[in-house]
């Protein structure tokens, strides 16, 4: 198994001799997080070996691998749509992988086309917005015999996907020519004793896909969650895992210094503690607008925390924020550059030499655009990621930068494996359980409450 790592980290722009001493770290800093990270490595590794944190090894699953794609063949011989019934966790690496490797003008419908064949149209229907869903289901109805649905829960009791399902299911059920057992995948947990949807499955004779009981939704990309739309999609999802496997072989190190993911959890708490709470995360790449919003729940679910695992009421955790460049070059970098010291950025740079040169014009100009006459877009691309960051760097804003050769399944695969170990290392750091979300649960409740359900109250109205 090839597992080489093609991710590079340049963390030169979070140092003090970069951005003034007031607003970087010193190496004397780094240097003195090394025993606190080979500690860490070796209790995140314990609770690996001790099967409590399961999302690293994802990638090592190839009965599943092969299962998925056997689906994804049958499926594509007959369905032209494909649509994901999720939310969170459920939706937002399905969105990533579908964005990163499809056609960047297909929108909804950006799946990615393998060699020889076409792949049925990827959709996540992830909002229950009453107008989202009434102009969906008329899109869709032409086609409905030909759409397979894919409903994601972990809990198999989410109101928004259950609520989906029953809409489906009900729809299948009275429209001629359709199959609810045909047209329905369900993915779910295992345990019929804790997944209503997995009970359903077994009476309804669906085809039905595990999401294991310690990996939760956040990190559930590179599980049955993400690779069936994924393959369905045309990825290749072996590609993906390898590219896991390899950062995981990287982030396994207890040296922080051979550890991208250490180093980048360390960089971002280092200025945490200098009051810079906002982690912006800025891909220079269309492909990866998607990947940002992923980082965003994985973030924000995993570090922001009202309990520490030793103190109560600490209220703790980053601000994650999403923004893409160059787009954002004209929005929100004005206050990025000079507003609050309360930021740290990251670039997710891919190589712009590797993708195919689109010349912007080679004809005689007018004099003052005749700097652009000859040049390429991805000169100008390449420029535009080179003079943001040095002006951050000369205004004092902490930056670092990703680096890719490419967007490709293997370098996607690393980005979910690093951003997943990185916040695991962030939640050592920061003293917090990462793979818990209590805060989330009182909306829910509250929720069931609205709507009737039996055991749960409404809250208190104005």
């Amino acid at each position: 198994m090839d597992q080489k790592s093609l991710l590079k980290l340049d963390l030169g722009n979070i140092f003090a001799d970069a951005v003034g001493a007031e607003h970087g770290v010193s190496p004397a800093e780094f240097d003195a997080l090394s025993g606190p990270v080979a500690d860490f490595t070796r209790d995140i590794q314990r609770r690996r070996q001790n099967g409590e944190v399961g999302f690293m090894d994802l990638p090592y699953d190839s009965t599943l691998a092969e299962d998925i794609e056997s689906k994804a063949g049958e499926l594509s011989s007959w369905c032209e749509n494909f649509v994901v019934l999720g939310i969170g966790g459920s939706a937002l690496g399905n969105i990533t992988v579908r964005d990163a490797l499809g056609h960047s003008l297909k929108k909804q419908t950006r799946s990615c086309r393998s060699a020889g064949r076409n792949s049925p149209d990827i959709f996540i229907l992830d909002n229950i917005d009453p107008v989202l869903i009434s102009e969906f289901f008329d899109f869709i109805a032409p086609q409905l015999s030909r759409t397979a649905f894919n409903v994601i829960t972990k809990s198999g009791s989410t109101a928004e996907t259950m609520s989906q399902f029953l809409h489906v299911r009900e729809l299948l059920a009275r429209t001629g020519g359709c199959s609810s057992e045909k047209q329905i995948i369900l993915t779910t947990d295992p345990d019929a004793e804790r997944s209503l949807l997995r009970r359903i499955g077994d009476s309804g004779g669906y085809c039905m896909y595990p999401i294991p009981e310690n990996v939760g939704g956040r990190f559930s990309v590179l599980s049955a969650v993400g690779l069936l739309s994924a393959a369905v999609g045309g990825c290749d999802i072996k590609e993906l895992l390898l590219g896991a496997a390899a950062m995981d072989a990287r982030c396994s190190s207890p040296e922080m210094y051979k550890n991208p993911a250490a180093l980048y959890a360390c960089a971002l708490y280092k200025h945490y503690l200098r009051d810079k709470t906002v982690d912006v995360i800025m891909p220079y790449s269309h492909h990866l607008q998607s990947l940002a919003l992923w980082y965003c729940q994985l973030w924000a679910e995993s570090l922001g925390k009202r309990d520490g695992l030793k103190e109560k009421n600490i209220f703790t955790g980053p601000t994650p924020i999403a923004s893409t460049g160059v787009t954002d070059q004209h929005s929100v970098m004005q206050l990025y550059q000079d507003g609050p010291f309360d930021k740290v950025i990251t670039f997710i740079e891919v190589d712009c030499c590797r993708r195919e040169r689109v010349p912007i014009c080679e004809n005689d100009v007018e004099p003052d655009l005749r700097y652009l006459s000859g040049k390429s877009f991805n000169e100008l691309f390449q420029a535009e990621l080179t003079a943001t960051r040095c002006a951050l760097r000369d205004k004092q804003r902490p930056n670092c930068t990703i680096k890719l050769p490419e967007v490709s399944a293997r370098t996607l695969g690393e980005l979910f494996m690093f951003f997943e170990y990185a916040v695991t290392y962030s939640g050592c750091l920061y003293g917090v359980d990462a793979f818990d979300q209590p805060g989330v649960e009182l909306g829910k409740k509250y929720t069931y409450g609205l709507m009737g359900r039996n055991g749960f109250m409404p809250p208190a109205l104005d």
